[in-house]
């Protein structure tokens, strides 16, 4: 009988054991579950872009490079049309993509340069966030990219008021993005849908151009081959399909004063800012200095 009781007593605490043991193990199980699932993950500005900028408004495309560590942004500019790629360590990890960013006349390439944020998680080079300035007229204002290789995507619009200087921090997890300064400011979404006011045709228009000029010498290293130069007393052609149009004046919003075939010959009289002064059979006007050679 003694023996039966013992037995029996054995088995119980064995039994209440691990039942216990295996509750605890749960519970820890959950816990932890719940800990990564809750943990935030943060992007931050980094610091200490190395910049190789080239600005000549004689080409017709613009430059800006900026290296930290591994990555390469890449920005080009095409008048009034700005693209961005991203190497890593010397490879394409990005090819180029149209973005939106400010092209106000009283802004400088010089200007929009130091307003260009890249935002990346420590010891993580696999995605990141990038920043460009949008036209504004009190509040500051940003449109905002999420990139990882070959993929660009737009998140929106954000704003803050008044100007504070920081660094900027992005929560992926609630999708929140702040300024860091004297304290933490939320900036606000304003808009979530990309505005782009270019055509699918003047798009793939510049991405020829810019693969046109880009070459690789036979060590693979890529080189940076611009069209010879145009000057006054140029005789230049349109590098259309179609026509081009000669304007009234250097804008896009130039009444159309005549049309320019592929054949046809534009001497240059003056040379501006993305636009050139031309003279076509007795008629002056404009043409955009990219659609011709």
């Amino acid at each position: 009988m003694i023996n039966k009781i013992i037995t029996f007593s054995t088995s119980l605490f064995i039994f209440l054991s691990f039942g216990c043991k295996r509750n605890i193990q749960t519970e820890n199980t959950n816990r932890s579950s719940k800990i990564i699932t809750t943990i935030p993950s943060y992007f931050n500005e980094v610091k200490g872009f190395k910049i190789n900028s080239n600005y000549n408004l004689k080409q017709p495309i613009q430059k800006l490079n900026l290296k930290y560590e591994s990555f390469t942004v890449k920005l080009n500019y095409i008048a009034d049309r700005a693209y961005v790629s991203i190497n890593k360590e010397n490879n394409t990890f990005l090819d180029w993509k149209p973005i939106n960013i400010n092209f106000n006349y009283d802004v400088s390439f010089e200007d929009t340069e130091k307003d260009i944020h890249l935002l990346l998680q420590k010891n993580n080079f696999t995605e990141g966030y990038l920043l460009f300035p949008a036209p504004s007229n009190e509040s500051v204002k940003y449109t905002f990219y999420y990139f990882t290789r070959e993929k660009l995507e737009y998140i929106g619009e954000y704003e803050y008021y008044p100007y504070k200087e920081g660094s900027f921090i992005y929560n992926q997890n609630k999708q929140e993005l702040y300024i860091s300064s004297d304290k933490e400011y939320q900036l606000t979404k304003k808009e979530v849908i990309e505005k782009n006011s270019f055509s699918t045709k003047v798009i793939e228009k510049d991405l020829q151009l810019i693969d046109a000029l880009i070459s690789k010498n036979d060590k693979g290293e890529v080189l940076e081959v611009y069209n010879k130069e145009i000057n006054k007393g140029s005789i230049v052609s349109p590098q259309v399909e179609t026509y081009l149009n000669v304007r009234s004046a250097p804008s896009s919003k130039g009444a159309i004063v005549a049309e320019a075939y592929p054949k046809d010959a534009l001497t240059v009289l003056e040379v501006l800012d993305g636009w050139l002064k031309v003279s076509l059979s007795g008629i002056e006007g404009y043409v955009s200095s990219d659609y011709v050679k």
